[in-house]
């Protein structure tokens, strides 16, 4: 499988994918295969990718380039800060 993805220029990622269903947030985490015109195809190194489907949005695509120690600690300090406040609920 992996193969005959390469000869067509296809790339797996593992994708991490979350949505609601009623009241519930529902996510999964598996690797998919994409073609290479997919923007998450592109994804390289530590580079990240979200992309967010709205009602008025359907592809609002965000690229964070290769993040630094300190957009990492940045990210980390917000997160410890939100569960000190009690935003974040198991």
């Amino acid at each position: 499988m992996v193969r005959r993805a390469a000869e067509v220029d296809d790339h797996f990622k593992l994708l991490c994918e979350a949505w609601r269903e009623g009241d519930a947030v529902r996510a999964s985490v598996r690797p998919v295969r994409l073609p290479a015109s997919d923007p998450m195809a592109q994804v390289r190194g530590a580079t990240s990718i979200v992309s967010y489907q709205t009602d008025v949005l359907p592809d609002l695509t965000i690229v964070e380039h290769n993040p630094t120690p300190r957009t990492t600690a940045y990210g980390m300090m917000c997160d410890m800060i939100n569960i000190a406040r009690g935003r974040f609920r198991p």
